[in-house]
């Protein structure tokens, strides 16, 4: 837990890790450090709210694209033909751009993560309530799993920030969804070539 300077500030140090280190005389205010925390938690919910409308908006539009293709390839002919290769390329640039959307959301999310984690122990939320024996019987906003890793994020942020993203999780499924549809729209314009070729022969 960290030290408490004066019964409304809070030091801004971690706890040390060995008696050589000297403490910091650097002080804020715990009203100051409250309200910096219910600021990320509104940007926590914020970030959680604006990746997953994105996400469904990405999903919906590959969707429409595929639909839209699949629709046209009845129609056949020549033109029809090139212009559902078109479409499934664009399709390949959506699932692409959704991707890196995905990841890049996630990263604003861990990072957040990261800033809350800061934010609770400085205010010694992190602290085992005595009495409980649930691991998580502490103060802090810990509903996921990688929110619980409060050691892991603050003794290396780094390596936990910049961990790749497991097919195990959400986001990494929805990696792995994109990815299907690319090479799915992939194979499709492959397809509509050698047909093409094989018809003009």
């Amino acid at each position: 837990m960290t030290e408490i300077a004066a019964p409304n500030r809070v030091r801004l140090q971690r706890p040390p890790q060995s008696s050589s280190q000297s403490p910091s005389v650097d002080e804020i205010d715990r009203d100051e450090l409250r309200d910096l925390h219910r600021l990320l938690m509104e940007e926590y919910r914020f970030q959680v709210k604006i990746n997953s409308d994105r996400t469904q908006i990405y999903l919906a539009l590959s969707a429409a694209i595929i639909a839209a293709g699949t629709g046209l390839l009845r129609i056949g002919g020549g033109i029809a033909s090139i212009l559902v290769a078109a479409i499934f390329a664009v399709g390949i640039l959506v699932a692409w751009i959704a991707m890196k959307a995905v990841r890049q959301g996630h990263a604003y999310y861990r990072a957040i993560i990261y800033k809350k984690t800061l934010v609770e122990d400085l205010l010694g939320r992190h602290q085992h309530i005595e009495g409980y024996g649930h691991k998580g019987a502490t103060l802090a906003v810990e509903t996921t799993v990688g929110m619980a890793s409060a050691r892991e994020i603050l003794d290396d942020a780094e390596k936990w920030l910049s961990r790749p993203l497991s097919t195990k999780n959400i986001t990494g499924g929805l990696i792995r969804v994109f990815q299907i549809i690319m090479a799915v729209e992939a194979f499709a314009i492959l397809a509509l070539v050698a047909m093409t070729i094989a018809e003009n022969q």
